[in-house]
């Protein structure tokens, strides 16, 4: 639809080069693009409680037995105690923004800007 704005001289001829356009198009937002991640938080262990944790774990004070069975039960073992103190949860990210103009450039000065 093009709408006259009524900007016409006195002889009916345009006085600017442009019209004023409106249109409705059924078009919607494109959807964000969601992501799950998973993830620790590892500086919230308290690490009195993690440190005998470990002192009063068995396997991992073993010292006998082949070395790929010690890696195996200190593997198993810290992974046991991270599990227990620092457990994994999942969240639902939104990847922003959806703009081209937004670069790996500007996010990375807007991150400086903020940490400084």
């Amino acid at each position: 639809m093009v709408m006259n704005p009524f900007l016409v001289n006195t002889r009916g001829n345009l006085s600017v080069d442009h019209m004023a356009i409106h249109m409705k198009l059924d078009i919607g937002k494109p959807k964000s693009t969601r992501k799950e991640i998973t993830f620790r938080k590892l500086r919230a262990i308290p690490v009195p409680d993690f440190i005998k944790d470990i002192d009063s774990t068995p396997r991992l004070q073993c010292t006998s037995g082949s070395v790929d069975d010690l890696i195996s039960a200190y593997d198993s073992g810290i992974r046991r105690l991270i599990d227990k103190h620092a457990p994994l949860q999942v969240k639902t990210i939104t990847l922003r923004p959806n703009s081209p103009w937004y670069t790996e450039d500007i996010r990375e000065a807007k991150h400086k800007q903020r940490k400084a």
